[in-house]
Order: structure tokens, then C-alpha cells, then sequence
């Protein structure tokens, strides 16, 4: 496999046709110059013009490459840039205790509702990292989630971080993978310390799990 079709395979482009490729090889026929004609005439002057040609062959092709790895890099630059705003880690060091979605009882209103995230209690105080690049959304509090934080990660991924002792970070603040955004608390309804994780895309619920790798987890 040659190295362009490799670069391009890796940056999930598909191999450039083989017409394409050799564009660089040859060219068109066109009318010859008088000069051309003059040359045509003479086998040094043929020599001279096949070089010519061999050499505008070569240009062209390095010209198609350098357009090649240029669509290449910029594919894995982009590819690259998705991934670091994609969450992937755990937003804190604990257990898990309530699943996604589970009928589970409420704690303090004791009745069957739908759980939208996972529960990881913690002692109090334990950092909350950001699992991924993005920009802080929102920071406010309410009777439910307490204090809480939303990062917006962009492709519509808006994880929630709820029950916060203290929030360690501003609305419209750039953070990057695994840099503390707030601490783990019991404010709103809550019956001890632990972080809520919700995560939402294009303002749906989904299963966290879906974006946290399994090294470190641990389920109770």
C-alpha cells in the first residue's frame, strides 16, 4: 500500500481513485508549438520535450499528493478535535450505586421514578472533573439537583453534574479533560454525598455509561 493511501485510510478517507492518481503521469495531447515542432524535428529536441513533459508529470502528481495530505491531516485534525470534546471518563472517583432508567424508589418521596442519570456517592468534597473538553453552560441552582453545572461538549452532548458542595467554575468558562469543576456535595434532594451524572444529547437522556470508559469504575 503506498503511504498516500495509507495517510488517507488512517484519516478515514477513502484511497484516491486510480485515474486520479495518475493524473500526474503524462497529459493530454495538445497542438504542438511551432517551437515544439522545431524540436520534434531533431532527436536531441525530442529528448528535450519528452523531459519537459516527464517534468510537468511530476509537478502535477506532487501537486495531487500535497492536496491529498492536506485533505488527510485536516480529516485527523477534526477526527482529533470530536474525540477531546467526546466524554469518556469518570466525572469522579466512587462507587455506583443507582443505574440509568432504573424503577427505583425514591429516597425521600419513597415512590417508583425514572432515575435520567447515575448516582456515585463520595465523601464530601471529592473533585468533579470534566470528562471532556467543552465550555461551561450553566451554573445555578434549584430545590432538585441543588447546586449543579452543565457543560456543553458540542454535537449536542450536554453532561450534568448535580448535589455539588461548591462549583469551581463560570458560566462561558473553556475546561479541558479531567480538570476539577466542582466538588461532590448533598445540596437539594439528596440524603448524603454523591454526584448525579446526567448526560443529555440533543436534549434527550441517555446512559452515561455511553460515555465513560470501564477502567476505575465500580458498581455496588
Amino acid at each position: 500500500m503506498k503511504r498516500d493511501e495509507m495517510v488517507r485510510l488512517l484519516a478515514g478517507l477513502t484511497p484516491n481513485d486510480p485515474g486520479v492518481q495518475r493524473a500526474g503521469i503524462g497529459g493530454p495531447a495538445g497542438v504542438p508549438s511551432p517551437r515544439e515542432q522545431v524540436l520534434a524535428e531533431q532527436p536531441l529536441g525530442r529528448e528535450a520535450l519528452q523531459m519537459q513533459e516527464d517534468v510537468e508529470g511530476l509537478i502535477r502528481r506532487a501537486n495531487l499528493l500535497a492536496r491529498s495530505f492536506t485533505e488527510a491531516i485536516d480529516s485527523l485534525k477534526a477526527h482529533g478535535e470530536r474525540l477531546a470534546r467526546t466524554p469518556s471518563i469518570m466525572p469522579t472517583r466512587g462507587w455506583l450505586t443507582s443505574m440509568f432508567a432504573q424503577a427505583r424508589v425514591h429516597p425521600i418521596f419513597h415512590e417508583a421514578r425514572r432515575h435520567d442519570g447515575i448516582d456515585i456517592p463520595a465523601p464530601l468534597g471529592t473533585p468533579i472533573v470534566a470528562p471532556a473538553t467543552g465550555w461551561v453552560a450553566k451554573v445555578d441552582t434549584d430545590e432538585g439537583y441543588g447546586r449543579f453545572v452543565k457543560i456543553d461538549h458540542g454535537n449536542g452532548i450536554v453532561p450534568l453534574y448535580a448535589h455539588c458542595s461548591k462549583v469551581l467554575v463560570r458560566e462561558g468558562q473553556r475546561v479541558r479533560r479531567g480538570e476539577e469543576i466542582a466538588l461532590v456535595g448533598s445540596t437539594g434532594l439528596s440524603t448524603s454525598p454523591h454526584l448525579h451524572y446526567e448526560v443529555e444529547v440533543r436534549g434527550q437522556s441517555v446512559n452515561p455509561f455511553k460515555y465513560i470508559f470501564p477502567e476505575s469504575i465500580i458498581v455496588d
